[in-house]
């Protein structure tokens, strides 16, 4: 039964993006089918709809034929996904769903054909702020877990930020936020940088 169940919700989640079925729908069912194939001790199987999930994830990314506003939805509904495995100490699989999340933002912020409409441009602009704040926590994460720090896609977020403080001069919360963000970038770049030293070390 489970298993008709769950071939039952992925023909409806592979057309979700031209047909914009609320996307939680997607991720909250995928989650709890794993999570009971799990319960179920059927390992294998969770391992799998976790693996269709996270490739679907990647097709989203991609998917620019896709209304922005669907692919911004989705990347929320991945956070929250991320959000929920890191709570049940999947560490590696909430750092997999930032990633994830912060790549559809940023090709939501780089690649939507600019409009002149307010709603598309306030869209843009938010995926960019967003994209930073994904960048940050994956990184935050990282330190967290004691392991090293990747500057690199910071790096490529304070470019993104630049660029939006370029491309959206009258919109407040990219000329408020995006410096603020930029700096903590820089902080956390300088951090990841930094030697550590023996005094430090045993501080």
């Amino acid at each position: 039964k489970l298993v008709a169940i769950e071939r039952a919700y992925w023909d409806p989640a592979d057309i979700s993006p031209y047909f914009e079925i609320p996307p939680a729908t997607i991720t909250a069912m995928m989650e709890r089918i794993a999570a009971t194939y799990t319960q179920l001790g059927r390992t294998d199987e969770a391992r799998r709809v976790d693996a269709r999930l996270q490739q679907f994830t990647e097709r989203v990314v991609h998917n620019r034929s896709a209304n922005p506003a669907w692919r911004t939805a989705y990347a929320a509904a991945v956070v929250t996904f991320g959000d929920h495995r890191g709570a049940n100490s999947d560490d590696a699989g909430k750092a997999a769903a930032l990633e994830q999340a912060g790549h559809i933002y940023e090709d939501v912020c780089l690649a939507t054909p600019p409009e002149q409409t307010r709603a598309v441009n306030d869209l843009r602009a938010s995926a960019c702020l967003r994209f930073a704040n994904m960048t940050l926590a994956r990184a935050a994460q990282q330190k967290e877990a004691q392991q090293h720090v990747d500057t690199a896609p910071l790096q490529r977020a304070r470019i993104v930020l630049e660029a939006a403080i370029a491309a959206f001069p009258n919109n407040n919360s990219v000329q408020t936020r995006a410096p603020r963000l930029r700096d903590q970038i820089d902080r956390t770049v300088e951090a990841a940088n930094t030697p550590v030293t023996a005094s430090a070390a045993r501080d």
